[in-house]
């Protein structure tokens, strides 16, 4: 009997599937009021159309797919008065245990225009496997449009340009090991070529404003990262190190490979790759018309910019 009982809570528990709600419309008040129906774990779909987001929607464990690039489109109006997160218009919580997806829209400037440093998209927590996709990311008001901390994932078949000298995408692992600004993330082993990261890949981002490359990614706070399979015009990858600001540590490992990176629109720009912090593993990439393929700078001797170090 109890062997039964026992057989029973498994077949219940495998039968037990998320739920799938539509909103009303794309607008963020609708959207919200579709999330706050759900449970973590569930589903948001975003119908199609073109909603000025006004306030920030925050999605805690609960996936975020619209009807596809071009036919669900967010527009940036969220205020950044206040600083902090208020200027970030979709806020994902992603917990241990839960594999929110965000997928499915194009993001375009709206009626606000003044930087922020918190994410457009902020996926925040200890998820190991959140995912971000098929993403369209015309234009930027913000930098970085997309902003990770502490979860693991991916970010992939992400269509990005920008003629305002944005950052795309920026990682940090700042809550690791049950610590705070990356102190956690830099005790832990490298990994190389574990899923220990947040993985960029199969995607294309391109930069427009001339002058001198944009970046793809950013990655201070103890960030863990992988950057494959994908190009990068008249942009490339700058990673931070102390000189962050405050007590935040620099970023503390990445993999680059199988990417292309170029400068169609540029006359020769310092260097398509820059660690300032941590190590990494480079190779397979092609890269063309930079002064330098990589750079590596040692800013905890030059530019701390803080007591700490």
């Amino acid at each position: 009997m109890l062997l039964l009982i026992v057989l029973l809570t498994l077949v219940l528990a495998c039968s037990i599937e998320s739920a799938t709600t539509t909103a009303a419309s794309c607008s963020n008040a609708d959207v919200q009021a579709a999330i706050n129906s759900m449970v973590p774990g569930d589903t948001v779909l975003m119908p199609a159309g073109t909603c000025a987001w006004t306030a920030k929607v925050t999605a805690p464990d609960i996936s975020l797919i619209g009807q596809g690039p071009g036919v669900t489109i967010l527009q940036d109006s969220v205020p950044r008065s206040g600083g902090g997160q208020n200027g970030t218009a979709l806020r994902v919580e992603a917990n241990a245990g839960f594999c929110p997806r965000v997928s499915g829209f194009t993001t375009e400037p709206g009626g606000e225009t003044a930087n922020h440093a918190n994410g457009l998209i902020l996926l925040t927590g200890l998820s190991t496997c959140t995912r971000i996709d098929h993403i369209h990311i015309n234009g930027t008001s913000v930098g970085p449009v997309i902003k990770t901390n502490s979860v693991y994932g991916v970010a992939d078949h992400i269509i990005g340009t920008d003629s305002g000298f944005k950052t795309f995408i920026l990682v940090a692992h700042a809550a690791l090991a049950g610590q705070t600004s990356g102190d956690g993330a830099w005790t832990l082993p490298v990994n190389f070529g574990s899923g220990d990261f947040f993985f960029i890949e199969d995607s294309t981002f391109t930069y427009t404003g001339g002058v001198t490359r944009s970046t793809l990614l950013d990655s201070d706070s103890g960030g863990r990262w992988v950057v494959r399979r994908s190009t990068c015009h008249d942009c490339g990858i700058t990673v931070h190190g102390t000189e962050s600001g405050g007590r935040l540590r620099g970023s503390y490992v990445g993999e680059i490979y199988d990417n292309t990176f170029d400068t169609p629109n540029l006359v020769l720009p310092d260097s398509a790759l820059e660690f300032r912090a941590g190590t990494g593993v480079v190779y397979n990439n092609t890269i063309t018309d930079f002064k330098t393929a990589i750079k590596l700078t040692l800013n905890r001797r030059t530019d701390r910019f803080t007591s700490y170090w």
